[in-house]
């Protein structure tokens, strides 16, 4: 049981607020409707709420990905929104109202005769956190004047204020004789598709990212000095504000040609922003606005508070009789996490598991499983742990349908028992959206499903994909 839970609850850090209970109403191009009852977790309010800096804990893969190793890392959390230091790295991750994926990275770029880098050329940073003094710090030693030896160091920090605003400062040390040929700090916004239409202000005034049908071309939104800016100020709950301590030189730039779409490293905006001449740069960021559901403490079991200790959302399985919540993917892969064991990791083509916005069953969302011919050894994506009762049956239904033929859905099942496995098919799935189901007798009082699509016929691309909804 303790194998079952570390597989499925640790990945699972930051998700939105939607669960498979909700009614999910079709699209103007989608015929049916999925009907449940209500959602439990509607916003209605909006709260100013004081951010926390956390250590969480996480699974990450081992050396060629046949085993996972526990981790911290830091962050600091308001409600559903969350600014996290990950482990290794020095760039920041920023996420807002509880969406499944980053609205963007902050990270500082930097270049010396000896190599450049996110920040510089050197060795992997360090992180600490300093929960009483409201702190992160990170240190990454790196190549200044010497191809050799790390005679350079990148201190960045982050300090929850008393009035809840972020500080954060970058700044670098260097040996004498060495100089820095390149600098800037970045906010990267990736996939473009989240910040597609949002409207944003520079010192008052109003601007915009382009929507997604607008014409293609890279465009300079703005270029000169500021002092606050103000991300989706209409968008309560998802918006954050950065002020910097004076008049400071900046850009913000949307990068989207039409043969870049669909490349989220190229297809996208960013704002840079410059530092000054001895490399240090600061601001204070303002993410405090939050809803008032994100606050709630509902997600307590066993005495174990996930969401406080772990920013966690447990699946309400009394909310309605289907344990699949979050069953038409409406809210991203939220109860969903990457199953790794004895998976390869390598450069594809295209992602393995996505949430498709243009193909659905149901509603708005599908999941999307990409195949590669004779490349089995990706992982599974896994649903969260399903309470049953030893000796009791469940069904497991679903829709799915698959671009061309030679498309299979490997399928495992993974009980409280570790090596007791039901057997479950392995299913051809064809071209229109159709029923799957089958029926397990539970063994114990847990299991959890597990999927990845497989490719098996003759198109020369040697590639499919088969979608998959209403679980």
């Amino acid at each position: 049981m303790q194998h079952i839970i570390l597989r499925v609850l640790a990945p699972l850090v930051v998700m939105t607020l939607i669960t498979g209970c909700a009614g999910i109403k079709s699209g103007a191009n989608k015929g049916q409707t999925l009907t449940a009852p209500p959602a439990p977790f509607k916003v209605k309010d909006l709260f100013c709420s004081v951010p926390e800096v956390k250590e969480t804990n996480f699974m990450e893969p081992g050396p060629g990905g046949t085993s996972a190793k526990s981790a911290h890392q830091y962050g600091i959390y308001c409600g559903d929104n969350m600014l996290l230091a990950r482990a290794g790295e020095a760039d920041l991750q920023l996420t807002m109202g509880g969406q499944p994926q980053p609205i963007a990275s902050i990270s500082y770029w930097g270049a010396t005769a000896q190599g450049s880098g996110s920040p510089f050329k050197g060795e992997e940073p360090k992180s600490t956190c300093d929960q009483a003094a409201k702190t992160i710090t990170i240190k990454k030693k790196f190549h200044a004047a010497s191809p050799s030896e790390f005679d350079g160091e990148f201190l960045e920090q982050m300090k929850v204020l008393e009035d809840g605003l972020i500080d954060l400062k970058y700044s670098y040390q260097l040996p004498e004789g060495a100089k820095v040929t390149d600098q800037g700090l970045f906010f990267s916004f990736q996939r473009f598709a989240l910040v597609a239409g949002m409207t944003f202000t520079v010192d008052g005034k109003p601007y915009s990212f382009s929507k997604d049908d607008a014409p293609y071309g890279d465009r300079v939104l703005f270029s000169g000095e500021a002092e606050s800016i103000v991300f989706a100020p209409d968008q309560p709950g998802k918006g954050f504000r950065i002020v910097f301590p004076s008049k400071t030189c900046l850009y913000i730039k949307e990068n989207r040609l039409e043969k870049d779409k669909g490349d989220m490293w190229k297809y996208n905006a960013h704002m840079r922003v410059t530092p000054r001449g001895d490399g240090a740069v600061g601001f204070r960021q303002d993410m405090r606005n939050t809803s008032a559901e994100s606050l709630k403490s509902a997600d307590t079991f066993a005495g174990i508070n996930f969401w406080q200790s772990d920013r966690l959302h447990i699946p309400d399985y009394g909310k309605c009789r289907n344990l699949a919540q979050n069953s038409s993917f409406e809210a991203g892969l939220r109860y969903w996490t990457l199953h790794h064991h004895n998976a390869t990791f390598k450069e594809r083509s295209k992602p393995v598991f996505t949430i498709d916005e243009n193909t659905a069953k149901f509603g708005n969302c599908s999941l999307k499983i990409n195949a590669f011919k004779g490349d089995d050894y990706i992982g599974y994506l896994q649903t969260f742990a399903f309470p049953s009762v030893a000796d009791k049956k469940y069904t497991i239904s679903f829709y799915a349908k698959a671009d061309q033929k030679g498309l299979v859905l490997s399928q495992f099942c993974f009980t409280g028992s570790w090596g007791t496995f039901p057997k479950i098919p392995e299913l051809g799935i064809t071209g229109e959206w159709k029923r799957y189901s089958y029926t397990i007798t539970a063994p114990n009082n847990v299991f959890t499903i597990l999927w990845k699509a497989l490719y098996r016929g003759d198109d020369p691309s040697g590639e499919g994909c088969v979608w998959i909804d209403g679980f």
